[in-house]
């Protein structure tokens, strides 16, 4: 068992491991019905962007003491919500697509996410050359 004060770390391969299988679990809570493949590309991209958003906040140099619940939170400044936000407002747009409605604030959103794209370049950059990325999360949970 991994333990910090005691000096003690989790391989990643494990981490990951550990990690899908509570995402498989919060999926399943939240739609019982999916199929066990989905559920498992679900999971795996779930996994994916909430240890990269987790890890992402912190520089090279820090001790992480790695909190699996805060990791895979869907509410607040995390991986899973900024997936779940994203994707909700794609599927919002394409349904008003669809039924040849506008949705002011959503294409509010997309205006403001392209008159920013200047910046967005600029914090990308910064990031990139500090080797630091927590920049860009923060630009992009901005937004």
């Amino acid at each position: 068992e991994m333990s910090g004060r005691k000096g003690l770390g989790i391989r990643a391969d494990v981490l990951l491991d550990r990690l899908e299988e509570r995402a498989s679990e919060e999926i399943r809570t939240r739609d019982a019905d999916l199929n066990p493949e989905a559920v498992r590309d679900r999971a795996h991209k779930l996994t994916v962007g909430a240890l990269r958003d987790y890890m992402i906040k912190y520089n090279k140099n820090q001790i992480v003491a790695f909190d699996f619940d805060q990791a895979l939170a869907f509410e607040g400044e995390t991986g899973p919500y900024l997936q779940y936000a994203c994707v909700r407002a794609e599927n919002i747009l394409r349904k008003g697509r669809e039924k040849g409605e506008a949705i002011p604030a959503l294409e509010s959103a997309q205006k403001r996410i392209r008159t920013e794209g200047l910046r967005k370049k600029k914090v990308n950059a910064n990031a990139c050359h500090r080797t630091d990325a927590a920049e860009a999360i923060l630009y992009l949970q901005s937004l």
